[in-house]
């Protein structure tokens, strides 16, 4: 990996110098943005793109045709945290702004599929529901949707489409399939619901901001693009929601709130419910609880299932890193232990460790196994599956993804054919050495330093925390609650505590350089602790 400082857009950075910001403020953004946008730091409401481009008339008119007979409406979504956030954010405001209460929820069973799996399918013909909205899933499900016995099937779901669509939905509201941005699949939904609302000319249009705490979670957690005017402002909201504590949900995690405790703690907490379970309705009770108790209550289970998806999920990394490697360019991992719904955090702790490809499979169904690739920061993953789907048209069953990460099935009798091919792939592909890029060096960092980085916040995909050089001594390394393999990192660096987490392969090279000069980027963050908060910072990269 190449180490490279941003080139500044000097026409963003005086613009932003002319509002006011400081010279570091100003850098940070001419760093990032492309053009200069007075709404881009404070967007509000009127900024977002009008749910009219979503093109959604059809549902619209649908939806409430059927509130008006008083029929039955079946939500059925993605069992991950967008899609748990748009169940929550359905049902809720269907039946608590729209007053509507025949409403039924599907939860689903990552066991047994993903998106409108059959089991799904057999559910909503057992409950023969007037009406179906999914969320986050369903757009590559046209097969199994023309199996459910109910015709009004409203498709809402941020994934890229076949080319098809999904011919048969009764109607489809995707953001792909107009001009619209790239949003999720909860605000996808949200949207929909406004849509709604307008047209049912309800007075309190106004409560629906109550739900924007649900958005700003589906958004950091979907990893959505925060150079995006309309994903900032639903993060920024969402937010300030969630500080405030007016849901009890947020006020039993008893914390402030930031982009990056939505990504390391609130996300995870609800992803290991179906990781774990298979289904989410865990997740999603605990989502919807109107009271303190309750949430506190339910939050304990979200606690504990977390807890044992990090242990399987280390107990699986440590397996595959123990097992004498058959491969050079990648890693390929499978036992008859291994959990399918952690594959995807283990191949990403393997990948990073090793800086190569890693898959992690798990059993399946049918002799099948269910695998997941994460790339260490290297190679298209996605590229190397489309070159083995051409060159092995066979040995997929199915497979889809982006860059960085991929989920893959094959059949369990084709593991070492998979192990051997992957490997080669990943040798012959084209790749550039990836470059980090960061926003300079500080002669000194202190609390008025972060606050001017926060003020510019959120941060996010595409439009990353500010990542700093520094280049001098290090002091006091020593290991921060190890546990055994994982060593995190604590130091001094330019008077400040700095803490370097899973830093297993840098502990011992950091610890050489005690007393003497290293080369580190760091970002900057607050700790809380015992109600104080410190400055600390966060070592993402040793130069070594």
């Amino acid at each position: 990996m190449k180490f490279e400082k941003y080139e500044t857009n000097k026409e963003v950075f005086n613009w932003y110098q002319k509002d006011g910001l400081t010279i570091l403020q100003s850098t940070i953004l001419g760093n990032r943005l492309g053009e200069y946008n007075p709404n881009f730091l404070n967007p509000t409401i009127n900024n977002i793109d009008n749910p009219k481009l979503l093109d959604c008339k059809k549902s619209v008119d649908k939806i409430i045709e059927v509130m008006n007979m008083e029929g039955s409406v079946l939500f059925t979504t993605d069992a991950d945290v967008d899609g748990v956030c748009a169940m929550t954010i359905l049902y809720k405001i269907f039946t608590e702004v729209f007053d509507y209460k025949n409403c039924i929820r599907i939860d689903s069973d990552r066991h047994l599929g993903y998106g409108i799996s059959n089991s799904v399918v057999d559910q909503i013909n057992a409950l023969n529901p007037d009406l179906i909205i999914s969320a986050d899933a369903g757009i590559s499900d046209s097969e199994r949707i023309k199996n459910i016995n109910c015709k009004f099937f409203i498709c809402t779901d941020h994934h890229l489409p076949p080319s098809e669509g999904c011919p048969n939905a009764y109607s489809i509201v995707n953001p792909h399939m107009c001009d619209y941005s790239n949003v999720c699949g909860c605000v996808v939904a949200f949207l929909l619901m406004i849509e709604v609302a307008k047209k049912l000319k309800l007075k309190n249009m106004k409560s629906l901001i109550n739900y924007m705490d649900y958005l700003a979670v589906s958004t950091v957690a979907d990893m959505m693009s925060l150079d995006n005017i309309t994903n900032r402002f639903f993060v920024q909201k969402g937010l300030e929601l969630m500080n405030s504590h007016q849901n009890p949900i947020w006020r039993a995690f008893g914390t402030e709130f930031n982009e990056e405790e939505i990504g390391f703690n609130i996300a995870p907490h609800i992803n290991a419910v179906a990781r774990i379970n298979g289904v989410c309705t865990e997740a999603t009770d605990f989502l919807l609880c109107d009271n303190l108790i309750d949430a506190k209550k339910k939050k304990r289970v979200l606690v504990k299932l977390n807890k044992e998806r990090k242990e399987i999920s280390l107990n699986m990394a440590n397996m595959a890193r123990s097992l004498e490697s058959k491969t050079i360019n990648s890693t390929t991992f499978y036992d008859t232990s291994n959990v399918s719904g952690v594959c995807g955090i283990s191949a990403g702790n393997i990948a990073q460790s090793t800086g190569k490809p890693c898959a992690v499979f798990a059993d399946s169904s049918d002799n099948t196994l269910a695998g997941s690739i994460r790339n260490g920061g290297s190679v298209n993953v996605n590229k190397v599956l489309s070159n083995m789907n051409t060159q092995f048209p066979e040995l997929l069953l199915s497979w889809g993804g982006h860059q960085a990460a991929c989920g893959l099935k094959i059949m369990k009798k084709d593991i070492d054919l998979f192990t051997e091919v992957f490997d080669k792939l990943i040798k012959e592909i084209d790749t550039e050495e990836p470059i980090l890029h960061y926003d300079g060096e500080l002669k000194y960092v202190n609390e008025g330093i972060y606050k001017q980085i926060a003020q510019i916040g959120c941060f996010g995909k595409d439009f990353p925390k500010p990542l700093f050089l520094y280049s001098g001594t290090i002091t006091n390394v020593k290991p921060l609650g190890k546990s055994e393999p994982t060593i995190h990192t604590s130091c001094i660096l330019n008077g400040n505590k700095a803490v370097c987490f899973n830093s297993n392969e840098n502990f011992e090279y950091l610890l050489s350089r005690d007393g003497k000069s290293v080369q580190v980027l760091y970002t900057i963050s607050m700790n809380s602790f015992a109600g104080r908060k410190n400055l600390q910072l966060m070592i993402d990269k040793v130069i070594k």
